[in-house]
């Protein structure tokens, strides 16, 4: 099962710089899932990455909606875009420490020579406010993702069906809630 957590976080977030009110949990080859191009990345019926109360949106709606298109958008995206491509893409939705984690590892995950296949859905999540920071404790179905063999396509790895998850999301210079830090409690379905 370790070797399973290992292998499945690579790309997506190794090692987190924990900042004030980050979770534990954190595992370096969580974050290698999303799809790698050809598949289909489910479409988010979320508003613009940008979505802040000055949109029309209440915070609680705007933390909700940049959390799910993080899973279903971002995430999917950046994993399928060539190295040079990743920042451009997770900036919308993410920031540091997140951003450089998440960078490093899937430039790990190319180096390695796997590659991230499908994308979590989101199923559930609660929000809290602690000290200027949005704190997500969700439930992701993450069953039809994981790492393949990025030749052979051949699966290495599958996600749960309920997967709970902790995500920091913390307010940017353009006032947009953006994901700063993301920690997979392991063990125990949602």
């Amino acid at each position: 099962m370790r070797a399973f957590r290992s292998v499945w976080i690579v790309s997506m977030l190794a090692g987190l710089v924990l900042s004030a009110g980050c979770f534990d949990g954190d595992d370096p080859d969580r974050y290698g899932k999303p799809p790698t191009g050809g598949e289909r990345t489910p479409a988010s019926a979320s508003p613009s990455v940008s979505a802040s109360p000055s949109d029309g949106l209440s915070d609680e709606e705007a933390i909700k909606a940049q959390y799910r298109r993080f899973w279903t958008e971002i995430l999917p995206a950046a994993s399928a875009a060539n190295e040079d491509d990743r920042r451009a893409i997770l900036v919308e939705a993410v920031m540091d420490p997140e951003l450089s984690v998440l960078l490093k590892n899937m430039a790990n995950q190319d180096s390695r020579g796997v590659k991230g296949y499908g994308a979590d859905v989101p199923l559930a999540e609660s929000i809290e406010h602690r000290s200027g920071v949005a704190l997500v404790r969700g439930c992701l179905d993450s069953s039809n993702s994981g790492v393949r063999d990025g030749k052979t396509g051949r699966r290495i790895t599958k996600g749960p069906a309920r997967n709970p998850v902790r995500v920091n999301l913390q307010r940017a210079q353009d006032n947009a809630w953006r994901v700063s830090h993301v920690a997979f409690s392991g063990g125990g379905a949602c």
